[in-house]
């Protein structure tokens, strides 16, 4: 909590860190029907991928092959999926943002029962920001991602996808494509830096705190003398249980 309150520090997560364990594993289906083309389709993107990757000639055509030889290997369905949900676990991370405060159980899951706070940031301060995809149908993964649509279609399977159970959240999120270094660059234009998995942001991002409703009321008195003295601009706001109804009430401290 401090260290984004006042050093503007916050923590990307992996999937398996999150709090869902279906996160980031998504199913696994071919995208041609026909064995032949599915092969050629998948030599030709690992090809492809080689060649991103600098490798040319002889290498780039071996590195194919091995690839096509993986996908034709006699592995069983789980472990297949277990590769990619590996795969989806090292190249992309996470943070998770809401764009309501109000729903009871985010404050008693996210913020320590109601003792914790909720962040206010600027609107869309972060790049490559995505809603969340609440569906009954559970996510599928097409490959090879043989065009755009196509791969936008597999980023919101692999990556912003989750049961309806959990719409209540309205939740959004910031990814970071740990290999991409397209993306790299456009978080530092905007002025993050990165530390492992923790990034600083720009000290104009954070606007304001909504304090718990079940906060000390010494913590909430420490808490906003010590934003009124080094955080003079953020604005401080007070959650606290409706007399008569299951809802939270929020009044600005300062």
């Amino acid at each position: 909590m401090r260290e984004t309150l006042f050093s503007y520090r916050v923590r990307f997560a992996k999937m398996s860190e999150l709090n869902d364990p279906f996160e980031g594993r998504p199913y696994l289906v071919p995208q041609f029907d026909d064995p032949a083309r599915q092969q050629q389709e998948i030599y030709k993107t690992a090809l492809d991928d080689a060649h991103r990757a600098g490798l040319n000639g002889p290498e780039a055509i071996r590195d194919a092959s091995l690839a096509v030889a993986a996908m034709n290997s006699p592995m069983t369905e789980g472990m297949t999926q277990r590769l990619m949900a590996e795969v989806i676990e090292e190249s992309f991370w996470i943070y998770c943002l809401t764009a309501t405060r109000e729903p009871i159980l985010l404050w008693s899951h996210y913020a320590d029962g109601h003792k914790g706070i909720a962040l206010h940031f600027r609107p869309l301060p972060f790049p490559v920001l995505l809603d969340v995809n609440y569906s009954e149908k559970y996510p599928e993964y097409r490959y090879p991602s043989a065009d755009a649509t196509v791969v936008d279609e597999a980023t919101k399977a692999m990556l912003h996808t989750k049961a309806m159970q959990w719409k209540y959240e309205e939740e959004y999120r910031v990814i970071r494509s740990v290999s991409s270094p397209k993306i790299e660059q456009v978080y530092r234009d905007i002025g993050w830096a990165w530390e492992g998995q923790i990034a600083t942001l720009p000290d104009s991002v954070l606007i304001g705190v909504t304090l718990g409703a079940a906060m000390p009321n010494e913590t909430v008195r420490e808490l906003t003398a010590e934003l009124a003295d080094r955080r003079p601009l953020v604005e401080v706001w007070q959650a606290a249980a409706a007399l008569n109804t299951y809802m939270l009430e929020f009044h600005r401290v300062r």
